[in-house]
């Protein structure tokens, strides 16, 4: 059953986003029909174009060029009453790959086309990749706390071994006892003493030089613990990173005039306060995305980054692992994933299965 999403999206239109992500492997190429409840979820993306090699632009080329006359077709056609709308979605790493970009032309590039008036790939409208945007911006400014909270682990290292924390302890004892070892050193009378205290000394400065993971500073887990009790967990590898659920709340799906403008205002004092308080950290991508496009592009489609977001592209990744165990046994890696994406297309699309032809029924040998 369609939807337009309270008036958002116009009654004539009915919208269509086509996104890629890589992740578990393999790289998935879907498209989602936005005039539905909830296009984001996994059950309503649907897996075109799957490969399990690097997200290139030479790999997209291979893999996606047929689909091209037919992605073409679907922009500006009628269905029934209604014109198709053809959107573009995913990382801004994909979307660069999409267009050639790489290096100083993607800063050009950005400074010259805006999302909502940028060349468009064919008829492809471009979306901004608001999660992503989002998750860097989040995730630097967290790693940016940590090294503020990081500099009160280090004055307390100078007076405490009291700590629950092994690595921790053991840089605040090598940090208190090689004052005193150097001072035993100076005051060694002996060749076998001066030896001893020499290694002593050594063995303390490496404890120092190889310090202790950032991490495990007891103000630093203070810090982990409240965003914890958030609900919001870093995942164990890709360096504490925090994963697409925790930040996707932030995304709303639709923006009137008002919220545009109160989205504007907040973004020109989020950038002031962080220009002011720290003048001399750089400005990243994402957050030039944010400063500089993401009010524009709200005003132009009435639609939030939830909406056409890369959320439904990420989403996938988790159900096709799942899959792959379930088809692990087939050793073709072709073949593989081929069931793998058999088996969602079913999933997602049960009236499939009748067009499937029963099994052919063995005939016995008499």
């Amino acid at each position: 059953e369609l939807t337009w999403h309270e008036g958002f999206i116009p009654a004539s239109e009915v919208w269509i986003k086509i996104g890629g992500d890589k992740g578990g492997g393999t790289f998935k190429m879907s498209f989602r029909i936005v005039n539905i409840d909830t296009p984001n979820a996994v059950h309503n993306t649907c897996v075109f174009s799957c490969f399990a090699a690097d997200d290139s632009v030479t790999n997209f080329h291979v893999a996606l060029d047929r689909f091209k006359e037919q992605i073409e077709h679907m922009h500006e056609m009628k269905w029934r009453q209604y014109t198709v709308k053809v959107f573009i979605c995913g990382d801004y790493e994909f979307l660069f790959n999409m267009y050639g970009l790489s290096g100083a032309s993607v800063i050009r590039w950005l400074h010259l086309y805006p999302f909502e008036v940028m060349p468009r790939k064919g008829h492809l409208r471009v979306c901004p990749p608001g999660l992503h945007i989002m998750l860097g911006i989040f995730t630097k400014l967290f790693h940016m706390l940590e090294a503020v909270c990081s500099q009160p682990d280090l004055e307390l290292a100078n007076h405490t071994t009291d700590v629950n924390s092994s690595s921790f302890s053991k840089y605040s004892q090598a940090l208190q006892r090689l004052p005193l070892l150097q001072v035993d050193l100076e005051n060694a009378k002996h060749a076998q003493e001066v030896l001893q205290q020499e290694a002593k000394v050594a063995k303390c400065i490496a404890a120092v030089k190889r310090g202790y993971p950032e991490k495990e500073g007891p103000f630093v887990k203070i810090l982990d613990n409240a965003l914890q009790s958030f609900g919001v967990q870093r995942q164990q590898y890709f360096s504490g990173a925090f994963i697409g659920n925790h930040v996707h709340k932030a995304l709303q799906n639709y923006i009137d005039e008002a919220q545009a403008h109160a989205l504007n205002q907040a973004i020109e004092e989020f950038m002031a306060f962080y220009r002011n308080t720290y003048p001399e950290a750089t400005v990243p991508l994402k957050m030039h995305l944010l400063e500089d496009h993401a009010v524009q592009w709200a005003n132009t489609y009435h639609v939030g980054f939830g909406l056409l977001g890369e959320q439904g592209a990420e989403s996938i990744h988790a159900k096709f692992n799942r899959l792959g165990s379930v088809f692990a046994p087939i050793r073709d890696r072709v073949e593989n994933l081929l069931c793998i994406v058999k088996e969602h297309l079913l999933s997602i699309e049960p009236q499939l299965v009748a067009a499937i032809p029963p099994p052919a029924k063995r005939v016995k040998n008499t």
